[in-house]
């Protein structure tokens, strides 16, 4: 009898799935379209998004020059060994006839884009089932619908959640690697076994890795301390063994950081020293005045903020209200369901130490982190309202299925958006770009010169790949000064913070000491670097470049 009974459960648990998984296919499918177009059908040149992904590539390919990693700001360093590994196993593929293995890789960095853009797509559908499996129960078809939309949530609530998963960055993995830690996060509580430290640990280890990808991930620790330490207060186990869970927690995280950042331990000075400056000081990667944030700036940024992420915001605030209204009405039999109430409070205090620290230091896509983890915080917000509303079944029938047709909307209007700015971003490059070399081939005929003879500085941002690799070249220790140079001889980058022009072998000297041509820059760095404009003439053309500007040139007196 009790076979017969676990041999049902089985047939209805795999029928259940499947449903969810017909319901998810066609948004696995608009995912996949997204890739194909993105990277195949239209693909970008590499220097769009130079920064970090190039910085990354080549940080990965300096191992094989038998340099260490020095782009560690983040830190990054997982990201730099993942790629340092995909690298690896391309060398028996990779390298033409008389050309090193560097040098092949670094004359088409496409290709190594090509195929981690790929993981990371691949990473986030993967993620997408396990999320459309686990996160929400219920038999109920409407369950399976929210179970879907629980799903795909992250890519209709944050306007760059698509190009996240096509590009190879320390953010890009808040989805694929974050939502996927979440998930193991909220099983780990709402299981009713008893947890075991080493469990507890082993997940814990692999948090101080996601913590090493970016350091702003380690507000998932944090989630995961307050979930299993209110876990075990609520379940009458004490509050002895939730302080030990948080403990063993933590000092596992710290030891998955430590392993996975080991290739840059000679570096761990600047690190720090890179961490306590961002959190000592105001603006940007803490170059702004003295002090955490100022009630003004907070302020300014949140609004800012507000202005970008409305629906984000929106969305949390009525999760969270929602969350808040139930928990007075069962705050009494809170203990009756130990798991839900912990998860919902670890994320709920998760997401609001991350919003904290965006505000603190502004970025749309550091929000990504947030939109990834909400999810998970709505299906929380899901299993307390059936808690909470037992009775009322048609009412949250109803619900499920108005909130997965909302996201539903919306995930088709984020990836039409996503194709639609793709598309128009590309042209707008590609019209820049034939600019720029019309005013450069102009400004050779009237030299009397070749176009190729002529000495030509690049700033940040600017579209050029020899910008992209001599930029990407200062996070690899300049060691791919010679290969690089035999691409680009002519064209150097001019690094506007230093004041200094990258010369062809490795070295780097003042603007003013360096025998150049034209400046290509932009209204941007005119505006930031007034004093750009004593070097020379200023000619500004009407074609505009993004949110850097107007393209301008500066041409010698």
């Amino acid at each position: 009898m009790i076979r017969r009974i676990r041999t049902r459960r089985k047939r209805i648990n795999s029928r259940t799935l499947s449903l969810r998984l017909v319901i998810l296919a066609p948004f696995l499918v608009g995912v996949s379209a997204w890739w194909l177009y993105s990277q195949v059908i239209q693909p970008q040149p590499i220097y769009i998004t130079a920064d970090p992904e190039v910085a990354y590539f080549l940080s990965s390919l300096s191992v094989f020059k038998g340099s260490s990693y020095t782009f560690i700001d983040h830190p990054g360093t997982p990201v730099e060994i993942i790629g340092t590994l995909i690298l690896g196993i391309t060398y028996p593929f990779v390298g033409d006839f008389g050309n090193s293995f560097t040098l092949s890789h670094i004359a088409h960095p496409e290709s190594f884009l090509l195929i981690v853009r790929s993981l990371l797509t691949l990473a986030s559908i993967c993620t997408m089932i396990l999320l459309t499996r686990c996160a929400v129960d219920g038999k109920h078809w409407t369950d399976e619908l929210v179970a879907v939309a629980v799903a795909v949530l992250f890519f209709g609530i944050h306007p760059g959640a698509f190009d996240s998963i096509v590009h190879w960055s320390h953010n890009s993995f808040s989805f694929p690697a974050g939502a996927l830690l979440g998930l193991w996060m909220v099983l780990l509580v709402v299981d009713k076994r008893t947890k075991s430290m080493r469990r507890i640990a082993i997940f814990g280890f692999c948090l101080g890795i996601l913590a090493a990808i970016q350091i702003y991930f380690a507000t998932w620790i944090v989630g995961a301390v307050v979930a299993l330490s209110a876990y075990f207060v609520l379940n009458r186990q004490g509050l002895k063994i939730g302080l030990m869970s948080s403990l063993s927690i933590t000092l596992a995280a710290m030891a998955g950081f430590f392993f996975s950042t080991l290739p840059i331990v000679a570096r761990y000075q600047d690190f720090i020293s890179w961490i306590v400056r961002v959190a000592s000081h105001q603006g940007r990667h803490g170059s702004g005045l003295p002090g955490f944030t100022s009630v003004k700036t907070a302020t300014t940024n949140l609004i800012t903020l507000w202005k970008d992420l409305p629906l984000l915001f929106v969305s949390i605030g009525a999760v969270v209200t929602l969350i808040g209204i139930m928990t007075l009405r069962q705050r009494i039999s809170m203990r009756s369901n130990p798991g839900v109430w912990a998860i919902v409070l670890g994320l709920t205090l998760q997401i609001g130490t991350m919003c904290v620290l965006v505000i603190k230091h502004p970025g749309i896509i550091y929000m990504q982190a947030v939109a990834a983890i909400f999810p998970l915080l709505l299906a929380g917000a899901i299993s307390l309202m059936q808690i909470s509303m037992p009775k009322m079944i048609i009412a949250q029938r109803l619900i499920k299925f108005g909130l997965s047709i909302g996201i539903f909307f919306l995930f088709g209007l984020a990836l039409v958006r996503a194709i639609y700015n793709h598309n128009i971003e590309t042209r707008q490059v590609e019209f820049v770009v034939e600019d720029i070399h019309t005013f450069i081939d102009d400004l050779a005929l009237d030299l009397g010169r070749d176009r190729k003879s002529l000495n030509t500085l690049w700033v940040y941002g600017m579209p050029s790949d020899c910008t992209a690799l001599w930029y990407g070249n200062q996070y690899a220790d300049n060691v791919f000064a010679e290969e690089i140079s035999s691409i680009c001889p002519r064209d150097l980058y001019f690094n506007l913070w230093e004041y200094k022009v990258g010369l062809v072998d490795g070295t780097s000297a003042p603007v003013d000491q360096s025998n150049w041509d034209i400046i290509v820059l932009n209204e941007a760095a005119l505006i930031d670097f007034p004093e750009l404009t004593t070097l020379g003439r200023v000619v500004e053309l009407e074609r505009r470049l993004g949110t850097f500007g107007k393209v301008v040139y500066l041409l010698p007196w």
